[in-house]
């Protein structure tokens, strides 16, 4: 049995043609026998979104760069949140003044925050913001910049390596093979820890690094199915 993990934006959904043809892939993947995990930065919510518009199939779910995981049928299996309610700390400090650029990031069917994302570009001054969030060394902190916006990410130290080894833990399947295929930064950890691919249109920040390349995401799997 062989497991593979691919990122959603720029990876498994690079374009909407390629979407479709990697989907089909996948359904062949899995019906020989193998899994299949998305692992994203997106919300549960917002790849879901996803998910149920193309009808994807998988075996789990990552979501949040590995802070939530959740098997087939949408239970969480795994999650990280920092010790001592400090997402809701930094919330309650901040949510007055920067209430319209703030977003909370929830555990399904919980009030437990899981992650905080900030808008950060149209800020004056970030200095408060920035003494604020070093007061908490248990917290990660990611920027992202969507031209012309920039975020920042506040969640658990946590990636989606972590995640993909909790699932196989858990499983405790034996795997002949585990494959990651991503495009960006927060791929890094995944593909360095597992048979990693990066798409041949990848973000520049992979460049440096020597993963193995893949043009889509469903010429992997022909190549996955053939070895």
């Amino acid at each position: 049995m062989k497991f593979l993990i691919s990122d959603y934006d720029g990876t498994l959904k690079s374009d909407l043609r390629n979407l479709k043809i990697n989907i089909s892939a996948i359904n062949r993947f899995r019906s020989n026998g193998n899994h299949f995990a998305i692992a994203t930065g997106r919300s549960y919510e917002s790849i879901k979104e996803e998910i149920k518009k193309y009808n994807i199939k998988y075996d789990y779910l990552i979501t949040n760069d590995g802070a939530i995981t959740f098997d087939e049928s949408d239970n969480i299996i795994d999650f990280k949140i920092p010790d001592e309610n400090v997402l809701e700390k930094i919330y309650s400090i901040i949510s007055n003044t920067y209430q319209k650029k703030l977003c909370a990031f929830k555990l399904p069917n919980s009030n437990k925050m899981i992650e905080l994302q900030i808008l950060t570009s149209i800020f004056n001054n970030l200095n408060d913001l920035e003494i604020l969030i070093k007061k908490y060394p248990c917290i990660q902190k990611t920027d992202l910049k969507i031209i012309p916006f920039k975020f920042t990410f506040l969640k658990a130290f946590t990636t989606k390596s972590d995640a993909i080894k909790k699932i196989v833990e858990i499983n405790k399947q034996y795997y002949d093979d585990i494959i990651t295929v991503g495009d960006g930064r927060n791929d890094i950890d995944m593909l360095n820890d597992f048979n990693g691919y990066k798409i041949f249109y990848c973000y520049p920040c992979l460049y440096k690094y020597n993963f193995k390349i893949t043009k889509e995401v469903h010429t992997l799997i022909k190549k996955i199915e053939k070895n």
